[in-house]
């Protein structure tokens, strides 16, 4: 989170920062996962348009109506999931945004090195959203 300035860091400020950096790694493995669902679900669609269009028989209809409405019910879900995880990820961006501008702040009027340029280092997709 705030490499460049660890020898200014206590020891709870460290381990905040690192706990930061593992929430950033977790966030990708998370949106890996997604993009691995999206691909499955997706592969799901295609087989079920084509089973719609290969089986008109009233019986194989009736099963595949089931299939659709679960698809779309499973669709839903993710959906709803996905807003939360984005809203949940723009929570964590603001409060992160807002430690680095109070860390800047401090030390720009606290402590006299120069040498300490300022930067955001996280960026995430929700965040732009």
């Amino acid at each position: 989170m705030f490499k460049i300035l660890y020898k200014y860091m206590s020891s709870p400020l460290k381990q905040l920062s690192e706990d930061f950096e593992t929430l950033i790694s977790l966030n990708k493995e998370i949106e890996l996962l997604h993009n691995e669902i999206q691909i499955k679900f997706n592969k799901l669609r295609i087989e079920y348009s084509n089973f719609r269009k290969q089986n008109q028989d009233s019986l194989h209809i009736f099963c595949l109506d089931s299939i659709h409405f679960q698809l779309r019910l499973y669709n839903s879900y993710y959906d709803s999931y996905m807003d939360i995880f984005k809203n949940i990820n723009n929570h964590i961006y603001r409060d992160y945004y807002k430690v680095w501008k109070r860390l800047k702040n401090y030390i720009e009027t606290s402590i006299n090195d120069k040498t300490i340029k300022f930067c955001l280092l996280y960026t995430s997709d929700a965040a732009d959203e």
